[in-house]
């Protein structure tokens, strides 16, 4: 009688039987687990995802020199190295300041970064409300340079004062002196404001939320006696531009 061929051990994952036309394969099965794992969700700013995206545009560039030179190298071996290296880019960029001015602490505000020592002005209220991020540009690489319409500006503004005010040259010689000089001009402003009923460059000092804020009111002027007695003050504010033409309709 001849011997049988199949053969079955204990340490093999499959059975195959001696018949050649029938052959059974066994699987070992493997514990199945129910429990899902949570993936944590992190929403991220479109700035962010701009870091990212310039992080992996950085890293593509390399890629190809990248692959020919490891040749000789596995697949995996390759694919690994360049997640790795897309990894330390991105963390770079990650890490990399915001913008030209941001300090390494993220959350400090402007006002800690630029006027911690100091007041505050209307305009720097007035030009976040506008926009923030000129307004950022503005303090980090500084104000554009005066050009001409700027200068014929500030030329009608002076016009306008000395048709108000007479202007007179004091010599000051310290901080003390020039805010000295700033409040008696304020005083004289208010005065002439109640006893002409109008007054121009007045300025106003102010704290508010633990600040100090500073601005100054191009023209202020008293109703007159044909408005309504409720009415306020009028302020006026005077704005020049670079063209002789009215600005187009929006």
């Amino acid at each position: 009688m001849a011997e049988s061929h199949s053969e079955s051990t204990s340490d093999s994952l499959t059975t195959t039987s001696s018949t050649p036309d029938q052959s059974a394969t066994i699987p070992i099965s493997t514990p199945r687990s129910n429990h899902v794992p949570e993936i944590p969700i992190e929403i991220i700013s479109e700035e962010e995802m701009a870091i990212l995206d310039a992080a992996f545009a950085a890293t593509r560039s390399f890629l190809p020199s990248a692959i020919r030179s490891a040749s000789a190298a596995s697949p995996s071996r390759i694919i690994a190295g360049e997640i790795s290296k897309t990894a330390r880019s991105v963390t770079m960029f990650s890490k990399r300041k915001l913008s030209a001015c941001s300090s390494e602490d993220i959350e400090d505000s402007l006002l800690h970064r630029f006027r911690k020592n100091q007041a505050l002005g209307v305009t720097d209220l007035t030009g976040t409300e506008w926009c923030e991020k000129q307004m950022e540009n503005v303090l980090c690489l500084g104000r554009r340079k005066v050009s001409k319409a700027m200068k014929l500006g500030q030329a009608r503004h002076l016009e306008l004062e000395e048709e108000v005010v007479k202007r007179v040259r004091v010599k000051v010689e310290s901080n003390e002196d020039k805010w000295a000089l700033k409040l008696l001009s304020s005083i004289a402003g208010v005065n002439q404001f109640l006893f002409e009923g109008r007054t121009r460059e007045l300025l106003l000092v102010g704290f508010v939320g633990g600040q100090w804020i500073v601005g100054v009111i191009d023209e202020v002027r008293k109703a007159s006696a044909e408005d309504s007695s409720d009415t306020g003050p009028l302020l006026i504010d005077t704005k020049t531009r670079g063209r002789d033409t009215l600005p187009a309709e929006p």
